[in-house]
């Protein structure tokens, strides 16, 4: 872990997500299912949260 990282305030992370990017990824909230533009990806790939 690097321990010079530090978490954007809730603010800039606001500005950069939608609505439902935020509220999954910061209020522990999940999507309704097959609504996002990953919910057929099949690439293979690793998976790295947006913020």
């Amino acid at each position: 872990m690097n321990k010079e990282y530090k978490k954007p305030s809730a603010e800039e992370i606001r500005k950069k997500l939608n609505p439902i990017q935020y509220a999954v990824t910061q209020d522990d909230n999940t999507e309704r299912p097959f609504q996002n533009e990953f919910w057929d990806h099949k690439k293979e790939g690793m998976y790295v949260d947006i913020v």
